[in-house]
């Protein structure tokens, strides 16, 4: 589930189909959400027509989205995976870009108790920085002429 700059795509109403879909003892699908980061004002500005946001955000309090700081409406979306999605876990991962600001928020919904160490493990395994080769001299300091 995607939400491009000037497009808001899935609406809440989608993840709650997905998160519905559950036969027997198994779990729920598990849900990455990708959140807007510092363009999120931009993208709900962006939109022109109100029923949009109303049904990507799928309560009446809509209208408070484009004044709404991007981490408190991170941190609702993450409340709501749990109390309206019924997740026992929902956390938010910061995807930076390559000036250190967020991106994305991927919000990572899931029942598998197993599963948010798991995406820890696996988000600070990504999110390392990459090994800065060290340059070798062609000339060592002791081999002087």
């Amino acid at each position: 589930m995607f939400a491009r700059p000037t497009h808001i795509r899935v609406s809440l109403e989608y993840s709650e189909e997905a998160a519905g879909y559950k036969t027997g003892k198994s779990n729920k699908f598990e849900l990455f959400y990708f959140l807007a980061g510092w363009w999120y004002r931009r993208a709900v500005t962006a939109v022109k027509r109100d029923s949009v946001l109303e049904n990507w955000w799928g309560r009446n309090d809509w209208r408070d989205l484009r004044q709404k700081k991007l981490l408190a409406v991170k941190d609702e979306m993450v409340a709501r995976f749990k109390s309206e999605l019924g997740y026992s876990s929902a956390k938010a991962w910061p995807i930076l870009d390559k000036d250190g600001r967020d991106m994305y928020f991927m919000i990572h919904a899931t029942d598998y108790l197993g599963a948010p160490a798991l995406m820890e493990r696996a988000y600070v395994e990504a999110v390392q920085p990459a090994e800065r080769a060290v340059q070798q001299s062609l000339f060592p300091a002791d081999e002087k002429s």
